[in-house]
């Protein structure tokens, strides 16, 4: 069933219930399989909808605490292992590559080695 309504547990929906009702389904942002795409947007737009203007700094930050809770401790879907805020894909990608480098084809690197002998520029070894 393709639908964007989960429930609670994770499982695919067409009944509003499930998203209504106690404990709150899900309804996925556009994106895939992954429901990626205004998720950040949606959130922010909801932190922002429950601030009042007269509401601290501390009341805000006290807010986003909550929503960050409320998004990974969600039980994922069927088949993924958690539910992460908006970019944490990104940032534990970039951790692994600041470790262990950017993944790059050996096809790319001989035409990076090629026009950099074509201009007499000096390479280092690629560390495999």
């Amino acid at each position: 069933m393709r639908t964007n309504l989960h429930r609670p547990q994770g499982r695919p929906s067409t009944d509003p219930r499930a998203f209504y009702g106690l404990p709150h389904g899900a309804i996925l942002p556009f994106g895939s399989q992954y429901g990626y795409k205004g998720f950040g947007l949606a959130l922010l737009v909801d932190l922002l909808g429950g601030c009042r203007p007269a509401s601290s700094a501390q009341t805000f930050k006290a807010l986003v605490e909550d929503m960050r809770a409320y998004v990974v401790n969600t039980l994922p879907m069927k088949d993924f292992g958690e539910a992460l805020p908006p970019d944490a894909i990104d940032f534990c990608t970039r951790e692994r590559r600041l470790r262990e480098g950017v993944p790059l084809a050996d096809e790319s690197w001989q035409r990076i080695v090629g026009f950099a002998t074509s201009v007499e520029a000096n390479l280092k070894p690629r560390d495999k």
